[in-house]
């Protein structure tokens, strides 16, 4: 992992001319010119953020983040692992992509974090906000800490609060600090719901937020900038799928009979509290590499242990024709989201140039790769020679059977003449 200097006063001083920059450019919405309505890039939804104090609260919490470089470098990490997603989640709700970023400023995209007052998670749900958006939260399991299952709960608490204000600033500002208190920072404020009016009333904690939000969105697509370096996880990590158990077994059953790391298997299941999972009726889903769910699911059956052929290989694509993720990753059958994050895509916006390559990932069975089979050799053409021509039978034989005649007639005529 790259290592990132404690800020020096020259860092700092760029910080605060980037900031400048920021602080022009965010609140602004753009799409990019020809591309699909899927493809628009909202490069904020947060909308103000030059009031007495915002400036300050985002160089710090950048200022921040920077001063743990391996920290930094880890939390970037595991965004990208998380992004593929939150993007897809966003994407079929048709809600602004770069919410994305809000994990960021919540857990540092962290599955198992808590707070002091009990929020977990990557979106730092509290449990009873979890259970009315529909998670289940018990002895066994806290899906909170379930990447998938607390994304969905997490945006659909978003969307509830966007549809309660129709302003993005005040439905982020809600989910930090309850809805209560912007309705009634909104009451103080003469029913406004302009969030310039509505800040000043927030509590101090709440009005550093959106900053906040800004700084994690410009650190994650500016990381070369601050020296950090694109560097996902293992590609069992990203390229998976679920299996539903039913009886019971423990976490380092399912690593011995998939030859998985156990820390992998617990990485991979977060949401999962104890060593094992119990015996039930409805099941329960436990997601592992794409590439080992055949030899699991022969454990399963069988309780035999099998080795598994399969192995994930790189791969690379050249495209012939300006395109983008979604179009390229159709037709190499991958995932668009996933295809982003291998090829170091800062936003769904960008677009892949003619005769570039593209980086992605396949699994496929070593033992079933066919060799190249070598061309056959040239052939060589030798001058036309006419075949000769189709006898016609039918007409030859008319001729046979005219020439019989013609014999017969002769005899008759002379044996009638030797006869006189």
């Amino acid at each position: 992992m790259t290592e990132v200097n404690y800020i020096s006063n020259r860092h700092t001083c760029a910080l605060k001319s980037l900031l400048l920059q920021i602080l022009l450019v965010f609140g602004c919405i753009t799409a990019t010119q020809g591309s699909p309505d899927y493809l628009i890039n909202d490069n904020s939804i947060v909308g103000d953020i030059s009031g007495i104090g915002d400036q300050e609260a985002m160089t710090e919490y950048i200022e921040n983040f920077l001063r743990y470089p391996n920290e930094a470098q880890e939390a970037l990490n595991r965004a990208c692992l998380y992004f593929p997603t939150i993007e897809k989640a966003l994407l079929r709700r048709g809600m602004p992509l770069s919410l994305k970023f809000l994990p960021m400023i919540e857990s540092s995209y962290r599955t198992r974090v808590s707070s002091r007052v009990g929020a977990k998670g990557l979106w730092q749900l509290m449990p009873g906000t979890a259970r009315d958006m529909g998670l289940r939260i018990d002895h066994y399991v806290d899906e909170r800490s379930d990447p998938a299952k607390s994304t969905e709960a997490g945006l659909n608490y978003l969307q509830f609060l966007y549809e309660r204000y129709s302003d993005w600033s005040l439905a982020l500002a809600a989910y930090n600090c309850g809805y209560g208190r912007v309705d009634r920072a909104i009451g103080k404020a003469g029913g406004s719901l302009d969030y310039r009016k509505v800040r000043q009333f927030l509590p101090q904690e709440t009005k550093k937020y959106l900053p906040r939000f800004a700084g994690a969105q410009h650190l994650i697509e500016n990381y070369a900038e601050w020296g950090l370096v694109r560097d996902p996880f293992d590609r069992d990590m990203q390229i998976t799928g679920l299996v539903r158990i039913y009886k019971k077994i423990t976490l380092q059953e399912i690593a011995d009979a998939t030859h998985l790391p156990l820390e992998m298997v617990e990485v991979l299941n977060p949401s999962i509290r104890k060593d094992h999972i119990p015996k039930t009726k409805e099941g329960m889903e436990v997601r592992m590499p794409k590439r080992v769910i055949n030899m699991f699911s022969h454990y399963l059956a069988t309780g035999e242990h099998i080795a598994n052929p399969f192995r994930v290989k790189v791969s690379e694509h050249e495209i012939d024709v300006e395109s983008n993720y979604f179009d390229v990753a159709k037709n190499l059958k991958v995932s668009p989201f996933d295809l982003m994050v291998w090829n170091n895509a800062v936003s769904s916006s960008d677009r892949l140039s003619a005769s570039s390559p593209v980086r992605y990932y396949q699994i496929y069975d070593p033992d079933k790769v066919v060799e190249a089979v070598p061309p056959p050799a040239r052939l060589i053409y030798h001058p036309f020679i006419p075949l000769p021509q189709r006898l016609d039978y039918r007409s030859e034989l008319m001729k046979e059977v005219a020439k019989q005649e013609q014999i017969k007639a002769e005899m008759q005529a002379f044996a009638l003449h030797s006869g006189g």
